[in-house]
């Protein structure tokens, strides 16, 4: 990478403290410098980012009206549009500093809104067709450079740009909370980390 840490400096939590992130840190010859304890003000630009970033998430919950479990989904969608506001001091965009690409935050949508996936699928013959189904809209991934939908009848991720977005449209999130009450899918959901399931075309 063109720029290397040399210095982190964090606050007092436990996982910035754990022997674990010493490991890292030593590994990779990075001075660990801790804030006093009670001093937020220390470090007020990543506290005041971190509580955009929840209010956000919490605004795209309600606006869909989804449960706790799309809270880590919303989270990471929310971080992903912060990094696309401008940043004072430089006039750019995080999101340029980081990956040196042009970011475009038209091809931002909803959280959580309806769209139709469009994907290809093995027919009973073992023959290749196109096919479609409802899902909705968990995000973009700026790693894969691709959407993030959950397909209502495949109950899996699917990472792609060929879909339609119904910004104002939150049916199908609607109709998987009432399909899943009960099931196991809402945990697993909950728990899904990038790449853990779905499929990544």
């Amino acid at each position: 990478p063109p720029h290397r840490c040399k210095i982190l400096l964090t606050d007092n939590a436990m996982e910035m403290i754990s022997h674990r992130m010493d490991e890292v840190c030593v590994n990779a010859g990075i001075n660990r410098l801790t804030s006093p304890e009670y001093t937020p003000q220390r470090n007020p630009r990543i506290e005041n980012k971190w509580f955009r970033c929840h209010k956000r998430s919490r605004f795209q919950l309600s606006r869909c009206g989804g449960w706790r479990c799309f809270y880590e989904w919303s989270t990471k969608y929310a971080a992903v549009i912060e990094n696309m506001v401008l940043y004072g001091p430089t006039g750019k965009i995080p999101y340029e500093h980081f990956f040196g690409l042009k970011s475009d935050p038209q091809k931002l949508h909803t959280f959580g809104c309806t769209t139709v996936y469009r994907h290809t699928s093995k027919g009973v013959k073992g023959k290749f067709k196109d096919d479609s189904e409802y899902a909705f809209y968990l995000g973009w991934d700026p790693v894969e450079w691709k959407h993030i939908n959950f397909g209502l009848d495949s109950k899996a991720l699917h990472y792609g740009t060929d879909f339609t977005a119904f910004e104002s449209n939150f049916g199908a999130i609607h109709r998987f909370m009432g399909r899943n009450v009960h099931l196991n899918v809402l945990d697993d959901l909950a728990g899904t980390t990038d790449g853990d399931q779905g499929e990544k075309e």
